[in-house]
């Protein structure tokens, strides 16, 4: 911002001394920038680069005049100093391209082809009920998603900022929808999109309402008006409904990620102290709790885990089954699995426990593998987040990384008993074409920030 500064005043300076602004800009110095910018690719860095450009020379420019050169030999020496503009195109082209993230694409090729092999290796069991196809559906799914991602990869992602409310309420229109006009499986429902496919709304939905939260709060804050706050509280409350839908349909798993995600959010927009922060959650997981427990469905879920997850006791009923086979899949797997010999009988395995098949067929050495790629992964992902000055898109990839993480952290947490859920599955480690989809989507849009990290100027803060 000072460069350019520098530069309005100097051409401001230039007419004040009753020159010509136009008649510096026909100069040597602009024809020599003129030459540099015909040959630099990314186009938004012009001014950026003509206001570098302009104050390095005349600097070099003032210098010589002071020497007792005229204005004619000053500017040849300034312009003679930098050099050919084609090579300080080359060079300015090395500083402001596309940004591949190559280490983070070569993660994400190891833990699809595991999610894959390990579907390949799921349908060679003996005892598969299922009789289906799922390692092809599965690749084939993922082939879609990857056309999903090159084309989020190819918007640039700054076109998303005015478009917050409109997910926020497309989101919302489809939950709606979904409790009006959709159909029950296996107890959640679903929205019927026709052609024999499904979505599952309320799992999907919690990142594109933390993603429309995140782009509408930042839209409202560059708009500095006197109605801001009461835009910020329109926005809170709005921000709870999602958590009314999941609570309707029992979806523990998108209750703890929308809220643990709104709360970082909160802790970002309102500067909330944690320790307020933590009263307040704490207050509304009790009434959270209190009101589920009033379904006969939810006391039992809850008393089936505090059997196996505190007391370490003995079941009773079908209730139970889950955690009774998920724990002892956990304790019998040993260090190096039980092979392809013996089959787990989870319902849904395929779908929301791969990550328990794997531990259970190649051990806790397989499990710990598993976890230190995917730790990788998120750590390779918060690193490039951190190299992003844009804090729009900063921003972005710190949700997409956290998002991931959150998902990650519960499900392990669910898995081990410490917490009552079942199922939820590790990102893109499962069976679906909606959250392969979604996860795509994520991946994507945190791509596209990187990619245009260095082709962007940052001129100000954009939150």
């Amino acid at each position: 911002m000072g460069i350019l500064t520098r530069f309005m005043r100097r051409l401001k300076g230039t007419k004040d001394n009753g020159g010509s602004a136009q008649e510096e800009i026909e100069g040597a110095l602009d024809h020599f920038i003129q030459q540099v910018e015909s040959k630099v690719k990314a186009r938004e860095m012009y001014p950026l680069i003509r206001a570098e450009l302009y104050d390095h020379m005349q600097s070099r420019v003032d210098e010589e005049i002071r020497l007792g050169a005229s204005l004619a030999d000053a500017e040849a020496a300034a312009v003679r100093q930098m050099g050919e503009p084609l090579e300080t195109a080359r060079q300015l082209n090395k500083v402001h391209r596309a940004r591949w993230p190559w280490l983070l694409w070569l993660l994400l090729v190891v833990w699809i082809s595991i999610s894959c092999l390990t579907m390949y290796i799921y349908e060679m069991k003996p005892s598969d009920p299922y009789g289906l196809s799922l390692t092809t559906k599965h690749i084939y799914m993922m082939g879609i998603g990857m056309i999903f991602f090159m084309v989020i990869c190819a918007i640039d992602y700054r076109k998303w900022l005015n478009k917050g409310m409109f997910i926020l309420m497309l989101i919302l229109a489809t939950m709606v929808a979904a409790q009006m006009f959709g159909m029950k499986v296996n107890g959640h429902t679903f929205l019927n999109l026709g052609f024999n496919t499904y979505i599952n709304i309320f799992s999907l939905s919690p990142f594109p309402l933390l993603l429309g939260l995140y782009l509408w709060y930042t839209q409202i804050q560059q708009q500095s008006t006197s109605s801001l706050k009461r835009k910020e509280w329109k926005l809170l409350f709005i921000s709870m409904v999602p958590i009314l839908f999941y609570v309707y349909e029992l979806r523990f798993f998108a209750i703890m990620i929308y809220m643990t995600g709104l709360v970082l959010l909160w802790s970002k927009w309102l500067r909330i102290s944690w320790k307020r922060i933590g009263i307040f959650i704490g207050m509304l997981c009790i009434g959270g709790l209190s009101l589920l427990a009033s379904s006969d469905y939810i006391r039992r879920r809850l008393i089936s885990w505090m059997e196996y997850g505190i007391f370490q006791g003995e079941g009773k009923g079908g209730d139970s089954y889950v955690y009774d086979q998920t724990r002892a899949a956990l304790t019998e797997a040993g260090w190096l699995g039980h092979g392809l010999t013996d089959t787990l009988h989870i319902p849904y395995l395929f779908s929301e426990n791969m990550t328990l098949f794997i531990i259970y067929t190649f051990g806790w050495i397989g499990g710990l593998l598993l976890l230190a790629v995917f730790g990788l992964l998120v750590g390779v992902m918060y690193r490039l987040a951190a190299n992003v000055k844009h804090e729009l898109g900063r921003g972005i990839m710190r949700l997409a990384a956290t998002y991931m993480m959150l998902h990650a952290v519960l499900y392990i947490l669910g898995l081990t008993n410490v917490i009552p859920l079942n199922g939820g599955g590790m990102p893109l480690l499962s069976y679906g074409g909606g959250n392969i989809i979604l996860w795509m989507f994520v991946l994507g849009l945190f791509c596209n920030v990187y990619i245009r990290k260095d082709m962007i100027p940052v001129m100000k803060s954009t939150t």
